[in-house]
């Protein structure tokens, strides 16, 4: 154990700490969190806070949650805990060191997964079914991989992402449907233009004599496969994201780019 290490690494911690107790960012984070009701806090993919910059940014965001809804219970877990991080975590700062199990209350619990590999996060919403996740926006995960093998890699993951995105697309379709309610039909002026676009469009002239036009060639287009998701064997019925802004002008904006609060609603 490195003890000189140690000393420096708490001094930072308290430094970042500060930082983020007055920054606005916090304040949202705690807003969204308000009517969360959990009495434990799992940190699942900290990443090693005696070692990496992102993640003593992402421990001091712990502590003050931690401080701020008094949890009695905090455990966090990452296989690259070396010795010095779980002397901080453990003997410094009074946490457990374990993994998530079956038998976690998940419905009392926030995990908080900040930049959780898509692998990890897959593996685990299988398997704990929790129903809050702080952590990366689920409707970014996705990547630069397409929805095909998003599906085929992460199943469980790409399940719940489509439910996330069908049920944004809902909230927009109703805003612009409230929209539509209140225009007219269409007006005369309108009706005329569209006529002679069409006629435009038909390669019509003033006289009435049809222009003879070269026709396109038809290009091959893609067509995305249909998909079969498993939502009828999936424990959750929807998914709610709110989504926490960090300025990018901000030091810590790496460690919690993406960063929101994710609800997922079990089936009933």
């Amino acid at each position: 154990m490195d003890t000189q290490l140690l000393d420096a690494v708490q001094l930072r911690l308290s430094q970042r700490e500060a930082i983020l107790a007055n920054s606005d960012f916090f304040s949202r984070s705690l807003a969204v969190l308000e009517d969360v009701g959990f009495n434990h806090i799992h940190c699942l993919a900290l990443g090693s806070p005696t070692k990496e910059f992102q993640a003593l940014y992402q421990l001091a965001f712990l502590k003050l949650l931690v401080k701020k809804f008094a949890t009695a219970q905090v455990s966090v877990y990452d296989p690259v805990f070396d010795e010095n991080d779980a002397h901080l975590l453990e003997s410094v700062l009074g946490y457990r060191i374990a993994d998530v199990s079956k038998d976690d209350d998940a419905s009392a619990t926030l995990y908080y997964m900040p930049h959780a590999p898509r692998s990890v996060t897959d593996k685990f919403i299988a398997t704990i079914q929790p129903r809050w996740i702080l952590g990366n926006d689920v409707t970014v995960t996705m990547g630069t991989l397409g929805k095909a093998r998003f599906l085929a890699e992460y199943p469980t993951l790409a399940t719940l992402v489509h439910v996330a995105v069908k049920d944004e697309k809902k909230t927009v379709l109703s805003d612009q449907d409230g929209k539509e309610a209140g225009k007219s039909g269409t007006s005369e002026d309108e009706k005329l233009h569209k006529e002679k676009t069409t006629d435009h469009d038909h390669g019509s002239s003033a006289d009435g004599f049809r222009v003879a036009g070269r026709r396109r060639k038809r290009k091959n287009v893609y067509v995305e496969p249909v998909l079969e998701y498993d939502v009828d064997s999936a424990y959750f019925e929807s998914v709610v994201v709110k989504r926490l802004e960090c300025s990018a002008s901000e030091a810590w904006k790496d460690s919690f780019s993406d960063l929101a609060l994710n609800i997922i609603v079990g089936k009933t």
